[in-house]
């Protein structure tokens, strides 16, 4: 059937028509109206080509705006590639007390076209410990890049401003003060975001494996108060139960069922001096002097 169609439709199978070489969306709109198991009538099949030729603007309009999205992206693209490749970054490792990004951003402005300027606040707890001691509560930073459009503009900067004092006005507060300007070769603005984005992970991981120390100690402290509570609970019931035993045996009167002690013998001995014998023979001789 779909031979028929398009054979009707003015299609050669075996040529390179044009219709052939639209794009994956033409063949689809293609299959999904012609291509069928049914059978059509003239009628059926004549609209179904109407329909076909109405949607050949649209889908070639379709086409021809992708092409021109693709080209216009690749074009932007390397656009910005090559303004990548232009651009120049440098390092300010000292930033003056309190100096703000605008006021930096028009001391380097002087040199060139400043694109981008990122300054790293100060530590927290050094903050904290100035305002406690009654000092300044505005903002400083420690360090700071500023992204210059050209190369040329960003070594200049650095030639002109590294070791030196800023300048201008004298009535200026940072007359006198001394900026260390570094130009970062090969270095490009992508390298720190890559690098702040590594140094956040690293500070969220240590945060992580902080919380689940302090967590895993909680709950060790938790299971040891738990373990003391039940150790002191059954030595509680031991001393009760010992309490009451101890009662029990005064109330009830005592059996003395203990063994007297045991005397101990010794065996005699005989005397056999003449003494003794001696003694003895005379006692016999009263006795018997008395009695005869």
């Amino acid at each position: 059937m779909s031979s028929k169609a398009d054979e009707l439709l003015g299609i050669d199978n075996n040529s390179d028509d044009e219709f052939m070489r639209t794009d994956d969306i033409e063949e689809t709109k293609k299959v999904q109206l012609l291509d069928s198991d049914d059978d059509y009538s003239d009628e059926e099949i004549e609209r179904i080509k109407q329909q076909y030729e109405a949607l050949k603007p649209q889908l070639r309009l379709e086409e021809s705006l992708a092409l021109d999205d693709s080209k216009s992206l690749a074009e932007e693209s390397e656009k910005v590639r090559k303004k990548i490749a232009k651009s120049g970054i440098v390092y300010i490792s000292r930033i003056p007390p309190y100096m703000k990004p605008t006021k930096l951003r028009h001391i380097l402005s002087r040199f060139g076209e400043v694109d981008r300027i990122y300054l790293a606040p100060e530590d927290p707890k050094a903050y904290k410990a100035r305002v406690k001691n009654g000092g300044n509560k505005k903002k400083s930073y420690s360090e700071g890049w500023a992204e210059f459009t050209r190369k040329k503009d960003a070594k200049t900067a650095a030639l002109a401003l590294n070791g030196n004092i800023i300048g201008g006005k004298k009535s200026s507060f940072y007359h006198d003060d001394i900026l260390n300007v570094k130009y970062l070769h090969k270095f490009k603005w992508h390298h720190l975001t890559e690098q702040t984005a590594y140094e956040a992970r690293v500070r969220q991981a240590r945060l992580r494996s902080e919380v689940a120390q302090a967590t895993k100690l909680n709950k060790t402290f938790i299971a040891n108060v738990e373990k003391a509570k039940e150790v002191e609970a059954i030595k509680k019931k031991k001393r009760a139960r010992e309490n009451n035993n101890d009662s029990d045996e005064k109330d009830e009167p005592r059996m003395d069922t203990s063994e007297p002690p045991a005397k101990r013998q010794f065996t005699q001995k005989t005397v056999t001096t003449s003494e003794a014998k001696s003694s003895t023979i005379d006692k016999i001789k009263s006795v018997l002097g008395r009695i005869f």
